[in-house]
């Protein structure tokens, strides 16, 4: 066999093989047809993540920590409603801190039959510490099929440049 085709050969195996377990302990295997792909800044999170709402089918999934009013919450939300509108189902979960600048007019905007908000740990002056036990989460997951992890927050801030 020629050495190019032991290596074809070879790499024909892998990828025919039984799943993979990255760590045998949490049996999470590797799924074969994934597609990774990095959004540098807000401009392509925000574009990428609009555009999987608006063309949801089943179900979507949100949670973040920062939630602030402005022109990108009203996209979020437009998109939100606009999807359950057309049926899909919506869980969001916020939390209750890192929401506080979120005006309760948009807040009104979310309350739709299809949409379900949730904040996490309300600030309460008899939890003390507990106050401190915060959602950082960034995580959307649409009909199953696409996610988008970590990032930013719904926010017209800008994250700063850091050289």
């Amino acid at each position: 066999m020629a050495n190019g085709d032991e290596d074809q050969s070879k790499h024909h195996r892998v990828l025919n093989r039984e799943p993979v377990f990255l760590n045998p302990k949490h049996k999470f295997p590797y799924r074969a047809h994934n597609q990774f792909q990095l959004l540098i800044d807000g401009r392509q999170f925000y574009r990428a993540m609009l555009a999987d709402i608006l063309s949801a089918q089943a179900y979507i999934l949100f949670e973040t920590y920062l939630w602030e009013s402005g022109e990108i919450s009203k996209q979020f939300i437009h998109a939100f409603t606009s999807a359950a509108d057309r049926g899909v189902q919506i869980f969001i979960i916020l939390d209750n801190f890192g929401a506080n600048k979120l005006e309760q007019e948009e807040r009104y905007l979310l309350k739709h039959p299809q949409i379900s908000v949730h904040t996490y740990n309300p600030i309460r002056l008899v939890k003390l510490f507990k106050n401190l036990h915060r959602n950082h989460r960034k995580l959307l997951l649409v009909d199953g099929a696409s996610a988008f992890v970590g990032g930013t927050g719904v926010s017209d801030s800008p994250v700063p440049i850091l050289y």
